[in-house]
């Protein structure tokens, strides 16, 4: 965990010396999904879900997925509280059946 924090930090870090810069989903890749919050959200979800799915009830290849986008990164602890009431613990099979923009409804 320690060391997954420490990337993520590092490469924020060699982005912003180099100037790389990321096409929109790398950068929400590397930003986002890869951040101490999310990993703490997805945590979270998981055990409030019972480490299963939430459609079949599988155990096995478990994603987060956001049922909506809107709180998702806001600050503070009502940000944070809310994003968790967004998410849920799919398996991949039932997330790949899931609308890719929930809010767009694509």
């Amino acid at each position: 965990m320690i060391k997954r924090i420490a990337h993520y930090y590092a490469a924020r870090w060699l982005r912003d010396v180099f100037g790389i810069h990321l096409t929109p989903r790398q950068a929400y890749q590397q930003d986002y999904l890869q951040s101490p919050r999310w990993r703490l959200l997805r945590h979270l979800a998981r055990v409030r879900d019972g480490w299963r799915c939430r459609e079949c009830g599988s155990y096995r290849r478990l994603q987060t997925h956001h049922t909506s986008y809107v709180h998702r990164g806001e600050p503070g602890v009502s940000g944070f509280l809310f994003e968790l009431m967004t998410i849920e613990t799919l398996c991949a099979d039932c997330h790949k059946q899931q609308p890719r923009n929930p809010d767009k409804g694509e």
